[in-house]
């Protein structure tokens, strides 16, 4: 009789609480995915011990976790902080992911930001020292998401026209 109660009671209650259980981790693993970390990183100052890694080819700019470069579409001349090009990005994230990393993450690399619109093609700019930064972030339908950077030396107005040089 006893075996019997443990039978019909006690192991669907242990199987109901594998499913929850196994459920809360798979919340879980969606939550991370939802929000990207960053793969590169320069050196951000923080507490001591803290360590970063860095993708020693772009030091100056986040790149998110399972973010994949489109070689074919990639093209970057210089290298450390002083590069210029076009960096494509494929991603499993959304593109309204991708618009808070890079709002979220740019200034944390010492771009400051001077425009940004959120549509179906997203927009935003950013300014570091002598460069200027534009990224394009969309949906694509087989990648999840692509990530268009560019970035191109800021020119340098004319002392006496304020217009910048041609």
């Amino acid at each position: 009789m006893a075996r019997c109660f443990v039978l019909r009671i006690l192991a669907p209650t242990i199987v109901l609480a594998a499913i929850i259980v196994a459920g809360c981790q798979s919340e879980n693993a969606s939550q991370s995915l939802s929000r990207p970390a960053v793969v590169s990183s320069a050196p951000p100052t923080g507490a001591a011990g803290q360590t970063s890694v860095t993708y020693t080819r772009f030091p100056d700019m986040p790149i998110p976790t399972e973010g994949k470069f489109d070689l074919d579409q990639t093209l970057v001349f210089g290298t450390e902080d002083a590069w210029f090009g076009r960096i494509v990005i494929h991603t499993q994230y959304s593109p309204d992911d991708m618009f808070e990393f890079y709002q979220m993450q740019m200034p944390a690399f010492g771009w400051g930001q001077v425009t940004a619109i959120r549509a179906a093609t997203s927009i935003l700019a950013y300014s570091r020292r002598e460069r200027i930064a534009t990224l394009q972030i969309q949906s694509t339908e087989k990648l999840g998401t692509e990530v268009l950077i560019i970035v191109s030396p800021r020119r340098s107005p004319d002392a006496r026209t304020g217009i910048p040089a041609q």
